[in-house]
C-alpha cells in the first residue's frame, strides 16, 4: 500500500516533543453536540461531550468517542465565541486543518497537508482537490478544476449548527475527492425556532449583516428562512507581478497575451474590493412517524470577489459568480435518499474568454440491510451528471459517475468493534470503474479511553480542465496550445491512521492521531516547445507525471474545563512530506522534501466568561514556514518562481456583552499581530482588523 521513503529522523524527534508538550499543557478542542451550547459546556465534565452524536464518518448517527477516524465537531456557540467572520475562517478553530487567508476574508483550506503536491505546476493547482465539501448531506464540489470555490457556499455562519470535519480516507462512504477528508455543515433544524438578526462593522469597509427566521407551521412543518450579505475590501494595493518578481500597482501589470499593459479600468474596475456576496436560503422540515424526516432547501448566491484562479501574470482576479441549488433529503428507519441540483457560472473580469456555466445533479440512496447494536450492514448507490459549458470545453463536456457501496460494523465484544467499507465507482471519462475501501479497528478499553485504527484507499475524480480543454492562447511571441487527456489515470491517496481518546482527569479530554499519507499518480502540463517563422509555438497537453508523495504526521488536541467561567483548547499537528520522482524546473527528476505544507501548525482558544454578562474570547493561529514552487506553463519564457513564507502566528480576540436576554453587544480583533505578511505565495500582505457588531436572539 505505501512505498518506502525516508523520513527525516529530526521530524520524529519534533513529533515527539509536540506530543510531550501538548501532554503536559492540556487545553480544549472545540468538539460539542448540537444541543450543547456555552452554558452547558462551562459546566460539563466532558460526558456530554464525549457521548455527543455525529453523523459523517460512518453515515449514521454514533457517540463521537467511538468513531473509528479522526473526527473533530465545532458547534455554533464555539463558532460564535470565537468572533470567527466566516465560516472558512471558523476552521482554524479545528485541528488537522491547514488555513490561509489569501485575501480579506477569503481563505486556502486543507486537512492534514499535501498542499502544492506535484510541485512546480501552474499556480490554479495549488488548492485543495482532495477534500470534499457538504452542507447537510449534500456535496458542493467544483468539478472545473477541483476544489471547493468557497466564495460560493451559500450558507454563512448564522445558518450552520454544527461542523463535522473527518480527517481520513472515507472515499467508501463519500466517492471520489473525499480521500483526505470531509467537511461538513449541518445547518439548524427548522423547527428549533430561532430567530437570530446580526449586524458588523469594521475597517477595509467590512459588513457583515446576518438574518435567520424559522417557524413551525403546524406540529409536523417547520419553515425557516436566512439571508446574509458580507462585503470587505482588500488589505493591499499592490499586485504581485510574474515578470516584474515583485508587488507592482495594477497600471503596472503586463498581459500574458499582448506583453503590454493591460487596461486595468476594464480588467480590475475595482481594485480596493475583497468580497461583495448576498445569500439567500429557504428550508422545509417534515417529519413523519418513527423518526422520519425530509428536508427541502433551496438557495442562492451571488459574489462579486478577487481572488485567485485563472490570472497569468499577477495571481489576483476579479471574478463574478451565481449559484443556485435546490435539495430533497429524506431519512427514516431503513433507508435514506437525496436528490440534489446545483446551477452556476463564474466570469472571469481580469480574463477574457475564460468564462463558464455549469449544471450538477446528484442523488444517493441507502438501504439498511441490518441496524442492530452489535451489527450493521447498509447497501447504498449513488449518481452523479456535470456539465460545464465553455467556449474552451467541447460541446459535449460532461461527466456520468454511478457508484455502488456497502458498508457496516461487527461488534466482537463490548471493547472490540470491526468497521468497514467498500465502494465502486465508474466515470463515464476514463470508462472505468475505481474501487475505494476502508478498514478500521476500534478498541474501547473504559469509558475513559478508546483507541482507533483506520485505513483505506481513496481517488480524485478526474476534472474538466484536465480531461477537456481546448484552447489556442496567445502569447507576445507566439502562441501556446492546450488540450485535455481523457486517458489518464485518477490520483490515488492510501491513508492509514493510529489514534485514541482519553479523558485524562474529570477536565481534560485528550484525542491523539498519528497518520501516514502516500498519493500518486498525479497529472501535469507537458511542453513541447519549437520554432516556427520566428514564432514560439508550445503544445501544452495533460500527461501523467512518476511523482509520488509521502507524509507523514501527527496531531494532538486537549480539551479543558478549568472552572465554571474557563475553558481552553490547545492543538497541534506535526508533519513531514517527501517526494519521490519529483519534475524540477529544469525537467530533471529528484527525491526531496516538499515544502508546501507547513512542518507545524495548529491553534488555541482560550473562554472566560468571568460573569454571565461577559465573555472574553482569545484564539491564536500558527503556520510554520513554508515553501512553493510554481512554474510557467509556457517554458520558453523564464523565469520560474519559487517562493517561501516565513512562519505566521495569527492572534484574534472577542469581548461580548449581553446586555438582556436578546441583544448582545461585541468588539472583535482580527489579525491583531498585524504581520504585513502573505499566508500563501504572491497573494495579499494582511493588516489587523477590528470590527464591533451586535447579534439579536429571540
Amino acid at each position: 500500500m505505501f512505498t518506502s521513503l525516508s523520513v527525516k529522523r529530526t521530524f520524529l524527534c519534533a513529533s515527539f516533543k509536540v506530543a510531550v508538550v501538548a501532554l503536559v499543557c492540556p487545553a480544549a478542542q472545540g468538539a460539542s453536540s448540537d444541543d450543547l451550547d456555552f452554558e452547558a459546556l462551562l459546566n460539563s465534565d466532558f460526558e456530554a461531550l464525549m457521548n455527543m452524536s455525529v453523523v459523517t464518518p460512518t453515515r449514521k448517527a454514533e457517540k463521537l468517542f467511538d468513531t473509528p477516524v479522526s473526527t473533530s465537531v465545532l458547534t455554533a456557540q464555539q463558532i460564535r465565541n470565537s468572533g470567527a467572520t466566516s465560516l472558512p475562517e471558523a476552521l482554524r478553530l479545528v485541528p488537522g486543518m491547514v488555513v490561509r487567508e489569501l485575501v480579506n476574508g477569503q481563505y486556502d483550506i486543507h486537512i492534514r497537508g499535501l498542499d502544492g503536491v506535484p510541485p512546480n505546476k501552474g499556480y490554479p493547482d495549488s488548492f485543495n482537490k482532495s477534500t470534499l465539501v457538504m452542507i447537510d448531506n449534500r456535496p458542493v464540489y467544483n468539478h472545473y478544476n477541483g476544489a471547493m470555490l468557497w466564495q460560493e457556499l451559500p450558507i454563512d455562519i448564522h445558518d450552520v449548527d454544527r461542523i463535522e470535519v473527518v480527517r481520513g480516507p472515507v472515499g467508501a462512504l463519500y466517492g471520489a475527492n473525499s480521500a483526505t477528508g470531509v467537511i461538513h455543515f449541518i445547518t439548524h433544524s427548522a423547527s428549533a425556532e430561532k430567530n437570530h438578526v446580526s449586524w458588523s462593522k469594521g475597517e477595509y469597509e467590512t459588513e457583515d449583516v446576518r438574518m435567520r427566521f424559522s417557524s413551525k407551521l403546524d406540529d409536523k412543518t417547520a419553515l425557516a428562512g436566512s439571508f446574509s450579505h458580507n462585503r470587505r475590501d482588500r488589505t493591499d494595493n499592490l499586485y504581485y507581478s510574474f515578470p516584474d518578481l515583485g508587488y507592482v500597482t495594477a497600471d503596472k501589470i503586463i498581459g500574458f497575451s499582448t506583453g503590454q499593459p493591460i487596461d486595468i479600468v476594464q480588467r480590475y474596475p475595482n481594485q480596493s474590493l475583497s468580497l461583495d456576496k448576498t445569500s439567500i436560503n429557504l428550508f422545509l422540515d417534515i417529519e413523519g412517524l418513527n423518526n422520519e424526516l425530509t428536508r427541502v432547501a433551496v438557495g442562492t448566491s451571488t459574489a462579486d470577489f478577487q481572488g485567485v484562479f485563472f490570472t497569468r501574470t499577477t495571481p489576483l482576479g476579479i471574478y463574478k459568480s451565481e449559484h443556485s441549488y435546490a435539495s430533497v433529503h429524506h431519512n427514516n428507519q431503513h433507508f435514506t435518499a437525496s436528490l440534489n441540483t446545483r446551477h452556476g457560472s463564474l466570469a472571469p473580469v481580469s480574463v477574457n474568454s475564460f468564462d463558464f456555466d455549469y449544471e450538477n445533479y446528484q442523488g444517493n440512496v441507502e438501504y439498511r440491510l441490518l441496524d442492530e447494536t452489535s451489527m450493521a450492514l447498509s447497501l447504498g448507490g449513488a449518481y452523479e451528471h456535470s456539465e460545464y459549458r465553455a467556449e474552451f470545453f467541447p460541446e459535449d463536456a460532461d461527466q456520468e459517475n454511478p457508484a455502488l457501496y456497502l458498508q457496516g460494523h461487527y461488534d466482537l465484544n463490548d471493547q472490540w468493534r470491526v468497521t468497514s467499507a467498500v465502494r465502486g465507482d465508474y466515470f463515464s471519462v476514463q470508462e472505468d470503474t475505481f474501487i475505494s475501501w476502508s478498514f478500521g479497528v476500534n478498541y474501547r478499553h473504559s469509558d475513559r479511553l478508546n483507541g482507533r485504527f483506520f485505513m483505506g484507499r481513496s481517488f480524485q475524480s478526474p476534472f474538466y480542465v484536465e480531461t477537456y480543454f481546448e484552447s489556442s492562447v496567445p502569447i507576445n511571441n507566439g502562441v501556446v496550445n492546450f488540450q485535455g487527456n481523457k486517458s489518464m489515470d485518477l490520483v490515488t491517496i492510501d491513508s492509514a491512521e493510529l489514534g485514541l481518546r482519553y479523558r485524562l482527569t474529570p477536565e481534560h479530554l485528550l484525542d491523539w492521531e498519528m497518520f501516514v499519507t502516500q498519493s500518486d499518480t498525479y497529472s501535469d502540463i507537458s511542453n513541447q516547445t519549437s520554432v516556427v517563422a520566428g514564432q514560439v509555438i508550445v503544445n501544452a497537453t495533460f500527461e501523467e507525471i512518476p511523482v509520488e508523495a509521502l507524509m507523514l504526521g501527527t496531531t494532538v488536541s486537549i480539551q479543558s474545563h478549568w472552572s465554571e467561567q474557563l475553558t481552553s483548547s490547545f492543538y497541534i499537528t506535526a508533519q513531514d512530506t517527501e517526494l519521490d520522482d519529483a519534475v524540477e524546473f529544469s525537467g530533471a527528476v529528484s527525491d526531496r522534501d516538499h515544502e508546501g505544507t507547513p512542518t507545524v501548525y495548529g491553534g488555541m482558544v482560550v473562554n472566560y466568561q468571568p460573569t454571565k454578562s461577559v465573555s472574553l474570547n482569545l484564539n491564536t493561529y500558527y503556520l510554520d514556514d513554508q515553501a512553493f514552487d510554481y512554474r510557467d506553463v509556457d517554458e520558453a519564457s523564464v523565469p520560474d518562481y519559487i517562493y517561501s513564507d516565513d512562519d505566521t502566528w495569527i492572534v484574534n480576540t472577542k469581548v461580548s456583552y449581553q446586555y438582556n436576554a436578546v441583544t448582545t453587544l461585541y468588539i472583535n480583533g482580527r489579525n491583531l499581530v498585524d504581520s504585513r505578511q502573505p499566508q500563501l505565495q504572491y497573494v495579499d500582505h494582511l493588516n489587523s482588523l477590528w470590527m464591533v457588531g451586535v447579534d439579536l436572539d429571540f
